[in-house]
């Protein structure tokens, strides 16, 4: 049985009894690349339009519980969210609703506890 490691590159395999020898000696941890808060829901420069007046972002959770959540538009104004909702230990999920949203362009910013996030930029909702 062989197990594959990305950083490895794909076509290079070792086997398990090595993968599990080299963790237990403190070598290299396994750890999912997606570790943090993401956003999953939507993407940078995508048109939101239709989804102005019911606003929801939602994405992944791993390993720590939620940071923050932070919407802001052209302008910098920071718009909070009308409800949120995290789980980091059994869904490994957040989901946040928002105000509608006026004309313009809006960031979306969410981390976890220690930072670890992502940022997505230029949600577009046209007049």
């Amino acid at each position: 049985m062989t197990t594959r490691f990305a950083w490895l590159r794909s076509h290079k395999t070792i086997s398990l009894s090595i993968a599990i020898a080299a963790i237990a000696l403190g070598l290299f941890t396994p750890k999912d690349a997606n570790a943090g808060a993401t956003i999953t829901s939507h993407a940078s420069y995508q048109v939101i339009t239709s989804e102005a007046d019911n606003f929801i972002a939602y994405g992944d959770l791993f390993d720590y519980a939620f940071g923050y959540i932070q919407l802001w538009d052209q302008d910098d104004n920071i718009i909070p969210p009308t409800s949120l909702y995290t789980d980091s230990v059994v869904l490994e999920w957040w989901v946040a609703t928002f105000p509608p949203l006026a004309p313009g362009f809006y960031s979306l910013h969410v981390e976890d506890i220690n930072g670890d996030g992502q940022t997505i930029v230029y949600l577009i909702v046209t007049g």
